[in-house]
This record gives structure tokens, C-alpha cells and sequence, in this order.
């Protein structure tokens, strides 16, 4: 599997907003993004499941740990699979009917926003948050905009924010 796969539509969507290859890509983007959901990840926690024998492509430590980056990567997945989603839900199309394409899109829309909720729930319920966050794993979770989700949370009171400490 490949998330960027996923990630790099929605960018290459955000910045050239080519609707035509959205709609053009969608029924592999979606089904790649189902099988994930349904196939591979934990019901429970929303994370992504590997084995031991998996081959996890996250090239910028060779002996560090990789588990939370993955995790923050399938989040940014999901995240990036909803927005495409919504996308495509605003896109003509002359090749589907528009109820079955909705209600299709919208199913898938659900099953990504449950796990993405479970699996923000996981990284809220870690003991502490930062426990074996690299780095690396930090300017992941900025960039994909997990941190920006777990504070909103934060600041709804469901998850003490270490970020928040009068402390200097």
C-alpha cells in the first residue's frame, strides 16, 4: 500500500484543482482508501496494521522508530481522502447517477472520518502524547495538520494540552 499514493492526489488536487483528473482517478483512489479501512487497520484504535514482515517506507531513520510516523502519515491519508471525497461530491459527472455516486461517496466519507476519529482518539489516549515522537515524526504531524486536530480537541477540554502549562 501506499499512502502517498493518496496524500498526492490531494495535493496535486489543492494546487491545480483539475477536476477532470480527480474524477478520472477517484474509483482507484476510493477503493484503495476502503480496502485500507476495512482490510487493514484496526477496528478498535483506527491505526493502520502491519506485521512484522511489512516493508514500512519511511526512509529518513534506519534504526529509529517508524510506528508513530506511519500512523501520523495514514492519518494525513485519511484526512487528504476525505477532502478528495468532497471533492469529488461537487464534481459533474456524466459517466455515474448522481444519487448512487453521492450515497457511494458519502459511505466512504463516513468510513474514513470514523477511523480518522478513532485513531486521533488513540494518539489522545497515549500516556504522553510526545512518547516516541521523533523528530521526525513531529514535522509530520504539523505538516499533515495532526497536531492542529489534537488541540482543537485539547481545547475542547477532552485532552490536557502539555502545550498549555504556565510554566516558561
Amino acid at each position: 500500500y501506499s499512502l502517498w499514493f493518496i496524500i498526492s492526489h490531494w495535493l496535486y488536487q489543492r494546487y491545480f484543482g483539475d477536476a477532470h483528473f480527480l474524477r478520472q482517478e477517484w474509483t482507484l483512489v476510493e477503493r484503495r482508501l476502503i480496502s485500507l479501512v476495512q482490510c487493514h487497520s484496526n477496528e478498535e484504535t483506527g491505526r493502520l496494521v502491519t506485521n512484522d514482515h511489512d516493508w514500512v517506507f519511511i526512509d529518513w531513520t534506519m534504526d529509529g522508530e517508524k510506528e508513530t510516523a506511519l500512523q501520523i502519515l495514514w492519518w494525513y491519508a485519511l484526512d487528504c481522502g476525505i477532502s478528495l471525497a468532497g471533492k469529488m461530491l461537487v464534481c459533474p459527472s456524466k459517466k455515474i447517477d448522481g444519487r448512487l455516486k453521492k450515497s457511494t461517496i458519502n459511505y466512504a466519507i463516513t468510513l474514513m472520518k470514523d477511523t480518522q476519529s478513532r485513531l486521533e482518539r488513540s494518539f489522545l489516549e497515549m500516556e504522553d502524547v510526545q512518547l516516541g515522537f521523533s523528530r521526525h515524526s513531529h514535522i509530520l504531524g504539523l505538516l499533515s495538520g495532526l497536531f492542529t486536530r489534537l488541540d482543537d480537541i485539547a481545547s475542547e477540554g477532552e485532552w490536557s494540552n502539555p502545550d498549555s502549562s504556565d510554566e516558561p
